[in-house]
């Protein structure tokens, strides 16, 4: 068979196996990819983050919680300042007082999937005094922690602060709503001349 002048099948052939080596080495890249975000989302994956107490007016709370599919162990904490708590008066001095105990200090062995602890941190205003004193709008934290039989370790970092509550509503919970009408219920009763005798709901719940 004669071909035209100029024209070399053999192109043809080299064009072919080029092409089926870039569709090889896509189908390849997305096969490890998917392989990779597998892996990635069968594992512990702890998140660190404030909330407003539920029952507690104007107090937080520090959760450590376990977001991924599997259980995260040896988890320890690391703070670039100590985490403050509350304020004493002390010779008529404010005092800071820090977190000395608990998971936040001495770490968590193991946090299964969707588990979570909760660490009381401290009334707002204490805190928002303690943070000014060291001149820091927030603190750092940086946690490690590792997958079973400690096949990889995981290092992140959360920052946690409390500037970001100041004039929120840091406490809209249905039992402190019941607290203030129990209040107010006892405020008129006693206005009315009525005597009781009841404890001020909201320091029932703040203590």
């Amino acid at each position: 068979m004669m071909h035209e002048e100029g024209f070399n099948p053999s192109w043809f052939i080299a064009i072919g196996s080029i092409s089926s080596a870039i569709i090889a080495a896509v189908a390849l890249f997305f096969a490890w990819k998917s392989l990779a975000l597998s892996k990635d989302q069968s594992r512990p994956n702890v998140k660190l983050y404030v909330v407003p107490d539920k029952v507690r007016r104007r107090f937080l709370q520090i959760i450590v919680e376990n977001v991924g599919s599997q259980t995260a162990f040896d988890i320890k904490f690391k703070s670039d300042f100590k985490l403050p708590c509350r304020t004493t008066t002390e010779n008529g001095e404010r005092v800071v007082e820090h977190i000395l105990d608990g998971p936040l200090v001495k770490g968590i062995p193991a946090l299964a999937s969707g588990d979570k602890r909760v660490v009381r941190w401290g009334h707002y205003d204490d805190l928002s005094y303690s943070l000014k004193t060291i001149g820091r709008d927030f603190i750092t934290i940086e946690f490690a922690y590792s997958n079973a039989n400690a096949e990889r370790e995981y290092v992140e970092h959360s920052v946690i602060e409390v500037q970001s509550f100041a004039d929120t509503n840091v406490c809209d919970d249905p039992i402190v709503k019941i607290a203030d009408n129990i209040d107010i219920i006892s405020q008129r009763m006693t206005t009315n001349g009525i005597a009781v005798v009841v404890k001020k709901a909201t320091d029932i719940l703040d203590n």
